[in-house]
């Protein structure tokens, strides 16, 4: 009573040994890079629309919705490929034989 059910403990020790130390940051940095590129997602998706409602009337004005656009989308790459580039190096090891 009051511990950690079996199937949920970390494999290799408790929740501060150096795997389950591994799988919290893991979990966390994916979910950093997820917030932030769903955010800079969504303010691209706004200057997207900004630049097309804005590309026939006021060209010039239209540039820096396009090119914040396109900036958004460029963080949102980045951080999604950091994201996997740390889940896929923090992932667990295989046991030896």
């Amino acid at each position: 009573m009051g511990g950690i059910p079996a199937h949920a403990a970390p494999t290799g020790g408790g929740i501060l040994s150096r795997p389950a130390a591994l799988a919290w940051v893991r979990h966390g940095i994916a979910l950093l890079g997820g917030f932030i590129a769903g955010s800079r997602g969504i303010s691209a998706v706004v200057a997207w629309r900004a630049w097309h409602d804005l590309a026939a009337t006021d060209p010039s004005g239209a540039e820096l919705y396009r090119t914040t656009a396109m900036l958004d989308l460029a963080v949102v790459v980045v951080c999604v490929a950091l994201a996997a580039l740390a889940w896929y190096m923090l992932r667990p090891k295989a046991p030896l034989p």
